[in-house]
């Protein structure tokens, strides 16, 4: 074998090692999340499964929640396109008493969850990360009379909510272990690195 030949053959095993070194440590983009338990709403056979993270002291998360989510509801939940699924984050220490009462509500009073999931993003930034559990509850009442007040805070002084906002936690983390960067956003188990509304209803066409 000639030493120009044997030149070739060790370059191109090189680059193999190469491609395959860069595929074993690229992270993967598609993600199988369990959120069996969590609020998911729409068409249940509808063809696209749609999972959001959310962190309630992100503005990014309130101008996805605010601005792109009800585009995506009207132009794909309604239709029975697109079903969502919602997994409320608190790993910043201002969302914890908005996702523990959110996941108490879940628990006693589901029929409450979309319009407490609107409210909540619906509110000033300062008054979403300095409201106490009373405060919620309050402004939220002036508009669902219906919602159990008194059982709702009396199950939040009851229970605590801290293994499941754990878990939350650990199912954002099997996306990114390192730094989490919310909104995340899933559409079939895919990551959309750009959570915006041309983004995501792309990715929902390319899925359907």
């Amino acid at each position: 074998m000639t030493e120009k030949r044997l030149l070739l053959i060790s370059s191109l095993i090189l680059l193999l090692i190469w491609i395959l070194l860069v595929k074993i440590h690229q992270p993967p983009t598609t993600f199988n999340i369990d959120v069996q338990d969590q609020f998911t709403y729409g068409k249940s056979d509808a063809p696209v499964h749609m999972i959001v993270f959310e962190e309630f002291s992100c503005p990014l998360c309130q101008v996805l929640h605010k601005e792109t989510i009800p585009f995506i509801e009207s132009t794909y939940v309604d239709t029975g396109k697109v079903k969502i699924t919602i997994v409320p984050l608190a790993f910043l220490d201002d969302s914890l008493p908005a996702c523990t009462l959110l996941l108490c509500i879940q628990k006693i009073a589901k029929s409450h969850m979309k319009s407490f999931y609107d409210f909540l993003f619906g509110l000033p930034q300062d008054d979403l990360i300095s409201f106490s559990y009373r405060d919620f509850v309050s402004a939220y009442i002036e508009n669902h009379r219906n919602l159990p007040a008194p059982q709702v805070l009396k199950h939040l002084r009851e229970d605590s909510f801290e293994n499941a906002i754990e878990h939350n936690l650990s199912l954002a983390k099997k996306i990114y272990p390192g730094d989490i960067k919310v909104p995340i956003v899933l559409i079939k188990g895919k990551l959309v690195k750009n959570a915006d509304k041309t983004t995501i209803s792309r990715a929902i066409d390319e899925a359907l």
